[in-house]
Formats: C-alpha cells, structure tokens, sequence
C-alpha cells in the first residue's frame, strides 16, 4: 500500500511540473497589435544600442510589440570567416525594466512560442524601403528586401527564417515623431493584414537622437551583469576610482582621419559633447577621436588631481596604455586595471559606476556610458575637448 502511494504521489509531482512547464511554454500569448522584428545589421555594440532605444521608440509609438533581436559580436579577431556570436538581450538587462515603457518580447521567446503557431514558413514576408530594395535583386532579376552576406543573411538564418516574398515601401519613415508618418505605417500596414513587421534594418536612427535618449534608463543591468561586475570593482578599485574608453583599433583610424577640426561637427555620436545643433557645434578635431599616450595621460591626470583618485580602470578595443599610464600616475599612488573581458557588459558597467568617466567623443560604445550616467546624475568628461557638454536642455 504504501507503495503504491508513493507511486501515486510521485506521479502526481510529475504531472504537476509537467503542466507547470508545459504552461510556461504557452504562458506568451499571441498580441493583437502585432509584432516588429528587425536586424541589428549595423555597426557593434554602441551602435546597436542607440538603434535598440530609436526602435523600442519606433514599436510604443506605432503600438507594436518590439520583438528584441540579440545582440551581433563579432568574431573578426579569429579572422573574417569566424561565426557571429548572438547575444540575447536578457544576458545583460532586466526584461521588466524595458517592460515599464513598453511592450517587449525576445527574440528567442517569440521563435520559439509565437512563430510557430502565428508566423510560420510560407508566410514570412521582408519589409523595406524601395531605396534599399534596389540594391537587391532576387533570382528573377526583381527588387528583393533581403541581402546576402554577413551580418544581413547569417542573422535570419541563425534564428531559421527564410523569407517568402519582399513588401516594399515608397513614402514610409522611421522619423514617427510626426503624427503623419506615425499614421503612415498604421494605415498602410495595419495589423490585421500585416501582423508581423519583419524590416531588414533598424527602423531607428543613428546616432540615437536627443528625444529617445532618456529611454537609456530602461536599459537596467540584470543581477547577473550587477553582481560579477561589483565584485570585479570590490576586489580591485579603491575608490574614488576613474574610468576611461581608449578606442584606438585599427578600424578607427579611417574615421579619425575624417575630423580634421574643420569639416566635421557631427561625426558618429560626437553629439554627445559638441551638442545636437549643427549651427552651434564646434567641428570634431584628431584629439577628440583618437588619443596618442602623452595625452592620455595628462588628461587623466588633471581629473585624478582633481577628485584625489586612487585607481583608474581602462576599457578598450585595442591598446590599454597601461605602461604609459602606470608611469604617468606613479607619483600619484594610483593603480590601474584593464579586465578585457569577453562581454562587453562588464566594461560598461564598471564604467558606469565609475566616481568619474572619460569618454571618446565620437564612440557610440562612449555614448551609452555618458547616457547611463547622465540618468544616474554622474560625472562624465571627453578626451580633447573643453567646451561645454551636451545642448542645454
């Protein structure tokens, strides 16, 4: 008796967590509003942040739900053959933080429990504009919105989504700020007949403009994210302890080549030094974009005078300076550390818990420290420039 009780009790834990588990699965039910899926086909981590604010912007105002992609890491340092790495979202921010502004759902969740019940093989369209569309042909010789190549093509396969037909747009626009174009994309693609959006690009801006960057504050770090980079800034950061971005890879130099102190006031996401207003932006300079050592170090030095630091953390995609910068502050009695670490979270983290951040003007990766910390009220300066920060608001 006794056991054929516990057979009976076992059995009954057993169907428990089975429909415990079974209802997880099918706990995401189909949204009417419908869906907006896209590629993060531009640029690294920085870039793809400020188009992620500039479409979650795009999906609240159209009233869709912002399927979120992961993000793209490249491989380029195994050489150019090497596999894309594809990083979900929720590996570094709190879901329900985003959920707060608006409606949201990854992209792994809505393959897995949406796309095959709602979204299925044979019924996949690719959206673009005709100006896109141009640039690619299908094998019949007509316009076509999908592309080949990396990242475009290996991202839509790596989630196994091929496209059956291309719906392409003539007076269509991101910019939904205006009510116009907002009822554009409403009545020319209501949900109904087109429940899901799936755009080759982001439907966003880039840089991140003015209006959508206090979305930054819904981008809050998971506890995972928190608590390896706390220990990493307890173990070895004496506080008050500064942070600095060295971006100095090779790709870089082609774009430093460019801010010539004359040409350019808006270069990448220089915006978030010399301002948003072209008439009263002052023109990016070398020193701004990419750093020699000396001055490096004299900068860095002047703002460790200033608040007394103790330690200083470098985050980069290239060189460290470490050398240059232990030599350099060594009278100053302060250490200096660089984590290289494989995720990208860890050196936006503990630069944006940083008692003071130096940034690169021109870098997006830059860009979103100085947001984070402009919604946190915390102190952020920029290699090579001096004049005032930001537009006023």
């Amino acid at each position: 008796m006794a056991r054929v009780l516990g057979v009976a009790v076992w059995s009954c834990a057993f169907l428990v967590a089975f429909l415990a588990t079974s209802s997880v699965s099918k706990s995401i039910d189909w949204d009417p509003r419908g869906y907006v899926l896209y590629c993060p086909c531009m640029g690294r981590h920085g870039n793809q942040v400020d188009q992620f604010l500039g479409s979650l912007f795009f999906a609240k105002t159209i009233d869709r739900v912002l399927v979120m992609p992961p993000f793209i890491e490249y491989q380029h340092h195994l050489g150019h053959d090497a596999n894309n790495v594809y990083v979900p979202l929720t590996e570094m921010f709190d879901l329900d933080a985003m959920q707060e502004y608006h409606t949201v759902i990854t992209m792994e969740d809505f393959m897995e429990n949406l796309a095959p019940y709602h979204w299925s093989p044979g019924n996949r369209v690719a959206y673009c504009s005709e100006k896109a569309a141009e640039f690619n042909l299908d094998i019949h010789g007509e316009m076509s919105c999908t592309r080949p190549g990396n990242p475009f093509k290996d991202f839509w396969e790596y989630f196994d989504i091929n496209f059956d037909r291309s719906e392409i747009w003539n007076n269509l626009h991101f910019n939904v700020d205006y009510d116009e174009w907002r009822k554009g994309w409403e009545e020319t693609y209501p949900p109904s007949e087109h429940p899901v959006l799936a755009l080759m690009g982001a439907p966003a801006q880039f840089p991140v403009t003015q209006a959508n960057e206090p979305l930054q504050r819904y981008l809050q770090w998971n506890a995972i994210t928190k608590e390896e980079g706390d220990d990493y800034i307890e173990k070895h950061l004496r506080r008050p302890y500064i942070a600095i971005h060295l971006r100095n890879g090779a790709d870089w130099t082609s774009t430093c080549n460019m801010a010539d102190g004359k040409t350019y006031t808006h270069l990448m996401s220089s915006q978030q030094c010399v301002g948003y207003h072209r008439d009263r932006a002052s023109p990016v300079t070398r020193e701004m974009c990419m750093q020699t050592e000396p001055q490096v170090v004299r900068e860095v030095r002047e703002v460790a005078e200033e608040i007394k630091a103790r330690s200083v953390y470098v985050a980069t995609d290239h060189v460290p300076m470490l050398e240059d910068l232990s030599e350099g502050l060594e009278d100053l009695n302060i250490e200096v550390f660089h984590l290289d670490p494989e995720r990208p979270q860890i050196d936006l983290y503990i630069m944006g818990q940083a008692d003071h951040f130096i940034g690169n003007c021109v870098s997006s990766f830059s860009a979103f420290v100085k947001r984070e910390r402009d919604v946190n009220e915390k102190s952020t300066s920029f290699f090579g420039w001096k004049g005032p920060m930001h537009d006023e608001l």
